[in-house]
């Protein structure tokens, strides 16, 4: 019988919400904590995570501004190839016959990518 041991996820979502994200979609990548204060800032979030930037790098995939609720945006999942990091990015939109709240979202979600290679955006 062989060990086959999980290889450790690239990704660790940190932050998530649907208010306070970005006026247009943008994807950001930030490698020190200088960033990662204004980043957090921004956003209005009031913990902030303890980041090795020796070894990591964080990144915020925003949405941009839509007029209800019920969109959302996530990290689908990462890979690594040819010496760079791929994150993949997943757009949630309402259903048609979805019961959403009427108001101005700006969904957004922040996530820590163990690696410092490159990163692309998919």
């Amino acid at each position: 019988m062989t060990d086959k041991s999980k290889k450790a996820s690239l990704v660790t979502t940190i932050y998530t919400s649907q208010y306070q994200g970005r006026e247009s979609e943008s994807n950001i990548i930030i490698d020190n904590q200088k960033d990662l204060v204004a980043l957090f800032k921004s956003v209005g979030a009031e913990e902030m995570p303890n980041i090795d930037f020796s070894k990591n790098q964080v990144v915020a995939l925003f949405l941009g501004t839509k007029s209800t609720g019920g969109f959302r945006i996530s990290i689908d999942r990462v890979e690594e190839s040819e010496g760079k990091i791929y994150v993949f990015k997943k757009i949630e939109t309402p259903k048609a016959d979805e019961m959403v709240t009427m108001a101005l979202t700006n969904p957004f979600v922040i996530a820590e990518i163990h690696s410092k290679k490159e990163i692309v955006f998919e």
